[in-house]
């Protein structure tokens, strides 16, 4: 019996997943709960809203280029732009991107020791990290990873929660709020 519905039923509240995630310290911090498909923003340790999220198409954590999975890890945002967008699959931004320093030091270390980048780029992908920079994304680990809208309204119910290459998709209601409320430099960890 999950934990959760265990404390429920014996009368206690189930653990907020979000909670011990919350850095005050953040102006912005953006916390992704990829299993509940939920997101919340919060504002110097305050909740600010909280969303429904698609992910990328294939359930776990990316790991490489392709996989049409989503990390996790920390990351920050590093340039938003809204549309209109070019190219074959511009509509899926549904008007908004909000760009990720996707891969971070923890898929960089990972990435060696598959073998899939060498130091000399797990250092460079670190360092730009830090620098809350956006990292190189023409490595095996991939990159180009983010929030946006989708090229229509979508429900969890027939569209199920499986939506994007990897990256976060918001509700076409929502996309426009959100991308207000998270500036450039925002911390992001998706867990």
């Amino acid at each position: 019996m999950p934990i959760a519905f265990l404390l429920l039923a014996l009368g206690g509240a189930a653990p907020d997943a979000f909670a011990s995630r919350v850095d005050a310290a953040e102006e912005t911090l953006v916390l992704v709960d990829a299993g509940a498909f939920r997101m919340r923003v919060y504002a110097r340790g305050a909740l600010a809203r909280e969303y429904e999220i698609g992910l990328g198409q294939a359930p776990g954590p990316k790991e490489r280029r392709g996989d049409l999975r989503t990390p996790r890890g920390t990351y920050f945002v590093t340039s938003k732009s809204q549309g209109p967008f070019a190219g074959d699959y511009a509509d899926y931004f549904g008007g908004h991107w909000i760009a990720l320093n996707y891969p971070g030091p923890d898929d960089a270390r990972r990435g060696v020791k598959q073998g899939l980048i060498d130091d000399a780029t797990a250092g460079a992908i670190s360092a730009k990290w830090r620098a809350r920079q956006p990292t190189p994304k023409t490595t095996a680990l991939g990159g180009g990873i983010g929030f946006h809208g989708w090229a229509h309204e979508w429900t969890m119910a027939e569209d199920g929660g499986y939506l994007s290459w990897g990256c976060v998709v918001l509700h076409l209601a929502d996309v426009a709020d959100f991308y207000a409320r998270v500036p450039v430099g925002a911390k992001v960890v998706i867990f």
